[in-house]
């Protein structure tokens, strides 16, 4: 045997061996979470009438305390903080982000006010409520406006924040919360950008390797734990990850997702959830800025229900066992236990004496549920599982206080049925975004570009009709051709369509005293490059907006140019002339109309210097201004 074929052999040998360890040891992580899982099943009891294997706690998210807007936030907060805590008594406190708005008065540019922090501290602190919770608050990207990496980064955030946050900067990646029945852990996705700049190019989180190696590492330390949670300030449809599906291979691990940021779309949705593909839950908490929100979780024999409500509305009401067939998490939680429990279990809490809590399922009512213990949140009533063993059915709870009363309504199943969930929430939180965004300007561009290079190099490739299609097509078609024999339109219209997609379309001081360079990729900012998400759609918006509506307006009047020379139409051109000319102005006004807001929304947020220094955006803009107004002279 040479030495060559020895080598291969070896090298095959090794190959082989070295793929069978690694089969090896998945599945034996995989045969020990089955075999954990088994034994949380054995071992821990089902759903009783005692006040065992159960806990809650609570999120809020998009306080945003500011210094010119509303001090109901941060005094409502306090009162949350001194008055309701006490009676809900939970766990410990998720607050997901934008602790503070940071935007100047006139809501257009942003910066960080330390009174703004000062604020948030104070209400939290002088309520008392850290004596007796544990508060776990995460910055979001309002809290990342305007912060430099140079001098410290997150400074404010580190001294003010009521969380233990590590000197490096950030929260500790990884809380555990440990109870006589097991152990949950809860995971911080910290996504601001590093450097923050100002609004807007800050409304994406980025995960760069660096986090998602921290995160890798969270996850392999709470693997032995009964539910992993992940909470952060973005939802993961609006986190640019350093792949495709790189952050889910992470939530993956986990039960549920919970996030904020996008507060109600403008009240559009209440309730943003949904399932992603690989199995947990994502729930986006409504902000409290305008909508007083928060919510309370709870883990009962290891399964999860929640409820979203209303500061100040009570009795609040959280039905545990049987929980909501929405959010049931086959493989992550023990759902036969919902079976075989005996007793239906509701939390309810009020700051007023409860004076009773009626179930009914079905339209058929149960009874009145009576409370686990003395003072106890957790009301329980016995039930026959087996009645109820095939489809959905829908369980409602009545609880009334001295003072208001509550209903609660929520379907549940114990044969694996299932409630869909909204489509919107659904699309819009399975979506990668930054990379639709990205596909979308692509696609935009590449049209336009494709339009202009065809009308110039093959003119009868563009729109190939015949003539019994409407007359405007072909209108249009033979405008575009004459437009691209325009000697300097057609190339200078070509150059900053070109330029879009590669060249710095402005230069502003998106730091304090710091200037970056914006691109329809990305920003370069204090030596980072900041991945483009938001930019995208400001370059989509542009080329659909703007650079459409001039393109048809230069082809429309080169059309009608080059038409005017016929003696027919020499004839009929003081009679109809401006009613032919109409739709290509009004095209024209639509896109020069748009550009010029966004240049002001531009100028609002980052000065003078953007606009100047705008060789994308402005420019493009005053030069179609002269265009459309030379054009219109001839």
């Amino acid at each position: 045997m040479q030495i060559k074929d020895f080598i291969q052999i070896s090298t095959a040998i090794a190959i082989l061996v070295s793929g069978s360890i690694a089969v090896a040891k998945y599945y034996r992580e995989y045969a020990d979470d089955n075999e954990a899982q088994m034994l949380r099943e054995s071992t821990v009891p089902c759903p009783s009438s005692t006040e065992e294997n159960i806990f809650w706690f609570i999120q809020l998210s998009d306080i945003h305390v500011s210094r010119y807007y509303d001090p109901g936030r941060a005094r409502d907060l306090k009162t949350l903080c001194y008055a309701h805590l006490p009676f809900i008594d939970p766990a410990f406190v998720l607050i997901t982000g934008d602790l503070t708005d940071a935007k100047t008065a006139d809501v257009h540019s942003s910066r960080q006010y330390m009174d703004e922090w000062k604020t948030y501290q104070a209400a939290i602190h002088s309520s008392g409520a850290l004596q007796h919770y544990k508060f776990m608050d995460l910055r979001g990207n309002h809290d990342g406006f305007d912060t430099p990496v140079k001098g410290g980064y997150e400074s404010i955030y580190r001294s003010h924040s009521v969380h233990n946050v590590k000197a490096q900067g950030g929260p500790a990646p990884l809380y555990t919360h440990r109870t006589p029945f097991g152990n949950y852990s809860f995971v911080a996705v910290d996504a601001v950008p590093r450097p923050g700049p100002k609004r807007p190019f800050n409304f994406f989180g980025i995960l760069d390797e660096e986090r998602m190696v921290t995160l890798r590492q969270a996850v392999r330390e709470s693997r032995s734990s009964n539910h992993t949670v992940f909470y952060g300030h973005y939802p993961s449809a609006i986190i640019h990850q350093p792949y495709t599906g790189a952050l889910h291979e992470i939530l993956s691990g986990g039960t549920a997702y919970l996030s904020g940021h996008l507060h109600d779309l403008n009240g559009m949705f209440d309730h943003l959830y949904t399932q992603q593909r690989s199995g947990q839950l994502e729930l986006e908490l409504a902000d409290w800025k305008f909508n007083r929100r928060y919510r309370i979780l709870a883990f009962d024999h290891d399964l999860l229900s929640f409820t979203d409500v209303t500061f100040d509305q009570f009795p609040i009401i959280l039905v545990t066992n049987p929980k909501d067939a929405m959010f049931s998490v086959p493989g992550k939680e023990p759902l036969g236990r919902i079976a075989k429990s005996t007793h239906i279990r509701v939390l309810v809490f009020s700051p007023r004496v409860v004076n009773s809590v009626r179930v009914w399922i079905d339209g058929k009512p149960l009874g009145a549920a009576k409370p686990s213990a003395p003072m106890s949140h957790l009301y329980v009533l016995p039930w026959s599982p087996g009645q109820y063993a095939e489809g959905l059915h829908l369980i409602k709870v009545e609880a009334s206080d001295t003072r208001h009363t509550s209903i609660v309504s929520q379907a549940f199943a114990l044969d694996g049925s299932r409630v869909p969930f909204h489509w919107f929430p659904t699309a819009l939180l399975l979506t990668d975004m930054a990379l639709f965004l990205k596909s979308f300007f692509i696609a935009a561009w590449s049209f336009v570009l494709a339009l202009l290079l065809v009308s110039r190099c093959q003119p009868r490739l563009v729109f190939p009709l015949n003539g019994r299609q409407q007359m405007w097509f072909s209108e249009l078609r033979f405008g575009l051709c004459e437009f691209a024999k325009e000697p300097t339109l057609f190339p200078v219209f070509l150059t900053f369509h070109v330029y879009l997609a590669f060249g710095p379309c402005s230069i502003a001081e998106l730091l304090t005293d710091d200037y970056g360079f914006v691109f329809t990729h990305g920003v370069y900012l204090e030596g980072h490059y900041l991945p483009g998400s938001l930019t995208f759609l400001y370059g989509a918006s542009q080329v659909i907006l703007f650079h459409i509506p001039i393109l048809f307006f230069f082809a429309k009047m080169a059309s009608l140019k080059c038409r005017s020379r016929t003696s027919e139409q020499v004839a009929s051109k003081q009679s109809d002339g401006w009613c032919r000319k109409f739709p290509a102005f009004a095209f024209a006004m639509v896109g020069l109309l748009w550009q010029t807001l966004f240049c002001y929304f531009l100028f609002r947020a980052y000065g003078f210097v953007i606009i100047l220094l705008g060789p994308g955006q402005s420019w493009p803009l005053l030069l179609a201004y002269i265009g459309v107004v030379q054009v219109s002279r001839r």
